[in-house]
């Protein structure tokens, strides 16, 4: 018979380890509840321990305040979603696009400024606080930065898919990047080499763009500060390919799943 630690995915290991302290620190443990070891039923035990009388849905930032520092959750429309910890392909990509992105706008003054791993908090009924892998905030924008998160939407937003988060990246934030005003919304699939962009018109209306890890893809809403009319930023990807290529050579035995 399989154990528990065999049930679970490798990459909420950590999270179990956090949550197995926090729930310590209550005098809680999943199997006094008759739950299930995972990390979702133990972080559903210390939530209702936490915020008695409250479900799915009722949640909100004050809430977050109360969680232990390094549990790492998102919070979209008044439901927690565990983070787990990305895999190293997913944080090299993340890394190298981000470096492309704050190496133009150094280099060409550009008004709008990129963000990486960074929270945002984008509704006034603080609903809501996410955590692109990616965001730029536009010149224009509205959004307001503090030391610990941007208030308001970015304008340009970038999830890197892995196992736990696909289903949330693909529908979940897909709506609510579409609600809160983001113009571009970036999917980056590690696995099948794909890039899906999605160009917002409206808050209902949306053009998709497919790409490979071969294509150089512009950021449309990234230029340069002295010259609008200019294509403007352009992510190459070949470049970023080469650096997970160089990755997936110093871990012959792994994969490169995100």
């Amino acid at each position: 018979m399989a154990s528990n630690k065999d049930m679970i995915p490798e990459e909420a290991w950590t999270t179990m380890h956090i949550l197995k302290e926090a729930l310590g620190a209550y005098h809680l443990k999943p199997e006094d509840a008759g739950e299930p070891a995972s990390p979702e039923a133990a972080a559903a035990l210390l939530f209702r321990h936490l915020f008695p009388g409250k479900k799915l849905g009722d949640y909100t930032t004050d809430d977050l305040e109360l969680l232990p520092d390094d549990l790492r959750v998102e919070l979209i429309d008044g439901v927690i979603y565990l983070m787990y910890l990305p895999a190293l392909p997913h944080q090299t990509l993340a890394g190298a696009f981000y470096s492309q992105l704050l190496s133009y706008v150094v280099e060409h003054d550009s008004p709008c400024f990129p963000y990486i791993a960074s929270d945002m908090r984008p509704d006034a009924d603080n609903r809501t606080a996410m955590q692109p892998d990616l965001m730029i905030v536009a010149d224009d924008s509205d959004a307001v930065t503090t030391r610990k998160y941007l208030i308001g939407a970015p304008a340009f937003a970038v999830e890197v898919l892995s196992p736990s988060t696909r289903k949330k990246d693909l529908t979940i934030k897909l709506k609510k990047y579409m609600e809160i005003g983001v113009q571009e919304y970036w999917i980056i699939d590690i696995d099948r080499e794909q890039i899906i962009v999605y160009s917002f018109r409206e808050r209902s209306d949306y053009e998709i763009s497919l790409y490979s890890f071969q294509d150089q893809i512009p950021v449309g809403i990234c230029r340069a500060a002295d010259d609008r009319s200019a294509e403007g930023c352009v992510i190459d990807f070949p470049k970023i390919a080469d650096i997970l290529e160089m990755l997936k050579k110093k871990m012959p035995h792994d994969s490169l799943q995100s």
